[in-house]
């Protein structure tokens, strides 16, 4: 694909539940993972809100946060849920993390510690 691609560096407990990818329309990357106590782990990556306007969800402002290396935001959906989201320069590839069953510190803790693959 054109744009990078991330891993998440997760601590012990934490097991791949589903995936998927495509390669058509600049590709897209969908990954979730389940850790300890019922926690959650969505990870997003590529070109999958393309002319989709207001794909990304809304949430409250909490903060800036790292995506790997990249500048990211962190935003509190409610419910538990927090987000943590880089936007390509122009906006048509995107990368975001979604947690459930942590606080957005953990999230954005984990979020900064993805590896960019091929590096």
């Amino acid at each position: 694909v054109a744009w990078d691609v991330y891993c998440p560096v997760l601590p012990p407990g934490w097991f791949v539940e589903s995936g998927s990818y495509r390669l058509s329309s600049g590709g897209q990357l969908s990954i979730t993972y389940r850790g300890p106590e019922g926690a959650h782990l969505a990870v997003r990556e590529g070109a999958y809100c393309a002319g989709l306007p207001d794909c990304i969800p809304t949430g409250t402002e909490a903060g800036s946060a790292r995506f790997g290396d990249r500048d990211a935001r962190l935003l509190d959906l409610g419910s538990g849920s927090w987000l943590v989201v880089a936007v390509a320069e122009g906006g048509d590839v995107n990368w975001q993390a979604t947690g459930s069953g942590m606080d957005g510190a953990i999230l954005s803790g984990f979020t900064a510690a993805f590896a960019r693959v091929g590096e």
